[in-house]
């Protein structure tokens, strides 16, 4: 299915009416992309991620080690309090795999039969269901901002298919899940704020229990959650919208504490410090800064520039958001700051993996900075050549991490770009290597074929008699 058509041309707003269903198209669109290139070497390595949805499914506990299963051993991130082993995680991302799993087990799937199978399966219906649906969130939050619907697309294709995004959606992975209930939470909140229809007090108090879940799930973006915070509460009145919002937000916050209370003895005290893991503490350094800053946003080998351009240079689009959305740019650039002010002031930069993994909750932020630079151009200087740009910046983040998509992504050397290492792995693939590859593509063959009979039903009624 190719959702570029029908697509209106640049500048056109997409009427409110056709965005539901548009939002549908590009949510499934990504959901069977991500699910065919989930693949059998990720799912054997990033085994702490199956660990956690076995334990409360099947031992009814957020406490490792009780599977008798070679797979569920306890390793990687993981610490022993008070005689239990726990994932040096937030446990949400537990939680969300867990419904994935208990959803799964009644149809005979479960990682005592098939690890594989059911490691493919909690993976696409947990991660790579979230990461696709922020997509369609994103879609939906660009056209409430009233970017033009192309613009919108290409920003919505950039984070989707030419960046780690894509990578993430593939694994059971607790940052690329933070990002979205982030993203969604905002979206919520916007709707509510912009629209002024109905329900604006469930809104409020939805886009509330979103936010408080963030850092439930994973503490990565919780500097990112306080600038929301500040954000939502500047943008409220007191008593009928801000009581609403509270509420939400104390519901949301509430598992956290209760998990915290219940196997650390304290509300505040979070996985990672009960587990003393100290390259994660605020540790101020110029050298580690410098040599961060790199890493991220320089020459390094997990640079953003090398493994989604696009997105890196969507970032200077902050910088051309309306009159309309300078509330907004504010909200952006302060969650910008605040997380890279974290990440260059702690050790770790996320020990293994493909690509600036610590950078996930920005980009939905940085492809609402390609939406911005896109109308931009299209206003000031129309022509070719800045399409020509783009579409090359994104084809090389596409070749880049549909690689890292399809390989094992477990890459502990962050100083040199993994990527060509995991291209001269790609011979070694077979179908074998992804397990949810043929339902996938069965699925994507019956909705062309539901799409395409929509279509000409459409042409058929636009006939005149």
């Amino acid at each position: 299915m190719n959702i570029l058509s029908s697509v209106p041309p640049l500048g056109s707003i997409q009427p409110q009416s056709t965005q539901p269903r548009f939002a549908l198209r590009v949510f499934l669109f990504f959901w069977l992309l991500y699910g065919c290139t989930i693949n059998i070497d990720n799912l054997r390595a990033y085994t702490l991620q199956q660990m956690g949805p076995d334990a409360l499914v099947t031992h009814h506990t957020l406490t490792l080690g009780h599977s008798q299963l070679p797979q569920l051993q306890p390793g990687g991130d993981t610490f022993s309090y008070k005689g239990h082993t726990f994932a040096a995680k937030q446990p949400g991302q537990f939680l969300w795999s867990g419904i994935a799993y208990q959803t799964i087990k009644p149809f005979g799937i479960s990682y005592e039969k098939n690890y594989d199978q059911a490691a493919a399966w909690v993976t696409w219906l947990s991660a790579s269901f979230l990461a696709a649906a922020g997509l369609g969130m994103l879609y939906k939050l660009l056209s409430l901002w009233m970017f033009s619907t192309r613009s919108s697309l290409i920003a919505v294709l950039t984070i989707g298919a030419s960046s780690h995004w894509w990578v993430y959606a593939g694994i059971a992975h607790h940052d690329i899940m933070a990002a979205v209930l982030l993203l969604t939470s905002v979206y919520v909140f916007e709707v509510a704020r912009l629209q002024h229809q109905p329900h604006v007090t469930l809104r409020l108090f939805t886009a509330g229990i979103l936010l408080g879940l963030v850092p439930f799930t994973s503490m990565l973006p919780a500097l990112m959650v306080l600038v929301a915070l500040i954000y939502m509460f500047l943008n409220l009145t007191w008593r009928r919208e801000l009581l609403p919002f509270i509420a939400g937000l104390s519901v949301g916050l509430l598992p956290l504490s209760i998990y915290n209370q219940l196997y650390f003895g304290s509300a505040l005290t979070q996985a990672n410090v009960a587990g003393n893991y100290a390259d994660t503490f605020f540790s101020p350094s110029i050298q580690q800064a410098l040599h961060h800053l790199n890493a991220y946003l320089g020459i390094g080998g997990i640079s953003v520039w090398k493994f989604t351009p696009a997105l890196a240079t969507g970032s200077f689009g902050w910088f051309f958001l309306g009159v309309s959305l300078k509330k907004q740019r504010f909200l952006i650039l302060g969650m910008a700051a605040t997380l890279l002010s974290y990440l260059i002031n702690i050790e770790t930069m996320g020990s293994c993996g493909f690509g600036p993994r610590y950078l996930l909750p920005l980009l939905p932020w940085c492809a609402v900075g390609v939406a911005a630079l896109l109308d931009h151009l299209h206003d000031c200087r129309p022509g070719q050549t800045w399409s020509l740009i783009a579409g090359a910046l994104m084809g090389y983040g596409w070749l880049v991490n549909m690689v890292g998509s399809m390989t094992r992504t477990m890459n502990c050397d962050l100083e040199n770009f993994a990527f060509w290492q995991q291209a001269s792995s790609m011979r070694e693939l077979d179908r074998a290597n992804f397990p949810l590859l043929s339902v996938c593509l069965s699925i994507a063959v019956v909705w062309t074929i539901i799409e395409g009979l929509i279509w000409v039903r459409q042409r058929t009624n636009r006939r005149p008699p």
